[in-house]
């Protein structure tokens, strides 16, 4: 059994693993770093500490609009603590593993598959992937 977090950014739900949901916290308020990468936007404050903000709007085909997303996830793994701004988010989902098939009718980069939720077929992403890339970016970068 599999518990996610669907969420939405723009006009597209995906869903994420519900452990390293943190909190699910207000609109983000982001301040711009100098020499921003693509998916990590700025800083976020969280808990006395500044936590990086990651745009997942061009995984999905947003635009991206960091201000101006209602919700901000804070997702801890890794070893990291991220803010993600979303546009909504729903109650968490109780899915079955094999419920999770291969895409079909979804596209998303960093994704590990895809799964009806909310009666329809969302991918699910995959955070650790996710992760992963932009650590090595950032690696690259130094």
């Amino acid at each position: 059994m599999r518990r996610l977090v669907p969420a939405k950014i723009g006009s597209v739900w995906f869903a994420l693993d519900a452990a390293p949901v943190a909190a699910v916290a207000g609109t983000c308020r982001c301040v711009p770093i100098p020499h921003p990468s693509p998916k990590v936007r700025g800083v976020f404050a969280w808990r006395g500490r500044a936590i990086a903000v990651v745009d997942l709007a061009s995984l999905v085909n947003q635009e991206s609009a960091l201000d101006a997303r209602p919700r901000t996830l804070v997702v801890e793994a890794e070893g990291c603590t991220l803010a993600v701004p979303v546009d909504a988010v729903h109650e968490v989902q109780s899915v079955e593993d094999d419920a999770i098939v291969p895409q079909r009718v979804t596209r998303m980069q960093f994704s590990t598959g895809e799964v009806d939720v909310l009666g329809a077929p969302v991918p699910v992403l995959d955070l650790s992937g996710l992760l992963q890339s932009i650590l090595s970016l950032e690696s690259r970068d130094e």
